[in-house]
């Protein structure tokens, strides 16, 4: 990989993977309300399927992060306490608009009181409830990989991290091969809900990606999980998926080796900022804007128009009401009783 590589900021951060992270987001904005529009409006222009594969690179960009994080953690309980100070303040402010917004129209979404307990957790795909809100599923399958991440910590495997990465993909293939996992769905099946077997292909590639850029140059052996995984989804997922997949691979390396330093600019950084935000809340209240500029008449492409720049605003103010200064007060906290997190300003934005 080249010398240079991503470039950082002056709070540390990579400015590429930002970039990587609300373009990311924005395609799946864009493949939600496209893929509504088909659904239920007549005449729908388009579909923006490819968007679907955002959440694809989120799980590369965790990956990355994720590793990076877990080095730098002194403890279990330093990378688990900054995971929780980034995933759960705003998560928990967008699933309480849903519960209001079910609360002031029980006619439209009638309030599912244990649902909403449950969903609180974020633990719901592992006790068999549904999600309150569908993009929700991405955050058990990031939950489990923290997991998995802790259980390598505790035992000692960080350095052999690439050998762990080609049993769980063999685990993956094998899997695949007699069960036919389903991708985001069949919550039933234990090598999706407890294994994310399907997944594991991408948070493999970006750990990859990681100790490549971190030791600075491009060994085999770190190449080796990246191709394998890659097959396995070839075998088991399709042609499709497959191609999907290389095309991100080729995009993340890309950013890691410096080349997308191009994208970076105030725009993309601001995107980057407020992408989990902006993943957590743009789906139910964006279908209930589409549904009712359609039922008045408004042209799809002007209703596009509206509600992306108004899930932007709702990811932006829920970004910086609720997200970043929780993060900030409880990382504090947490320092201050004699932890170790990452001051906010110097933490890669995890997804």
């Amino acid at each position: 990989m080249s010398t240079s590589g991503m470039e950082q900021s002056s709070s540390g951060r990579f400015r590429e993977l930002d970039v990587l992270r609300g373009l990311a987001a924005l395609g799946v904005v864009f493949f939600h309300y496209t893929f509504h529009g088909t659904r239920y409006y007549a005449h729908y222009p388009f579909w923006f399927w490819a968007g679907e594969y955002g959440v694809h690179l989120f799980f590369v960009i965790s990956g990355f992060v994720i590793y990076y994080t877990i080095e730098r953690s002194r403890t279990v309980g330093d990378f688990l306490f900054s995971r929780f100070s980034r995933l759960y303040p705003a998560y928990w402010v967008a699933l309480g608009i849903l519960l209001v917004w079910a609360v002031l129209d029980p006619a439209q979404h009638p309030v599912w009181w244990s649902g909403y307990l449950v969903n609180a957790t974020m633990m719901q795909k592992f006790v068999y409830f549904p999600d309150v809100d569908e993009v929700y599923w991405s955050l058990a399958v990031e939950l489990i990989f923290y997991a998995v991440m802790t259980l390598v910590f505790l035992t000692g495997q960080m350095r052999r991290i690439v050998w762990v990465s080609l049993a769980w993909l063999a685990a993956g293939f094998v899997w695949g091969l007699n069960f036919h996992f389903v991708v985001a769905g069949n919550e039933h099946s234990i090598g999706n809900a407890y294994f994310i077997l399907p997944y594991a292909p991408y948070f493999i590639a970006g750990m990859m990606f990681y100790r490549m850029y971190s030791e600075r140059r491009a060994r085999l052996l770190y190449v080796v999980p990246i191709v394998c995984g890659a097959f396995v989804i070839w075998v088991i997922q399709g042609t499709l998926v497959f191609e999907m997949t290389v095309a991100i691979f080729a995009l993340f390396a890309l950013a890691v080796s410096g080349w997308l330093r191009f994208l970076v600019n105030p725009v993309t950084l601001w995107l980057g900022a407020i992408s989990y935000p902006l993943y957590l809340v743009h789906r139910e209240p964006g279908y209930a804007l589409l549904d009712w500029l359609y039922a008045h008449h408004v042209s799809h492409w002007l209703s596009l128009g509206i509600a992306v720049p108004l899930a932007l605003l709702a990811g932006y103010v829920l970004s910086i009401a609720v997200e970043r200064p929780a993060m900030r007060l409880l990382r504090s906290w947490y320092r201050a009783r004699g932890g170790h997190a990452h001051p906010v300003a110097r933490t890669l934005t995890g997804t």
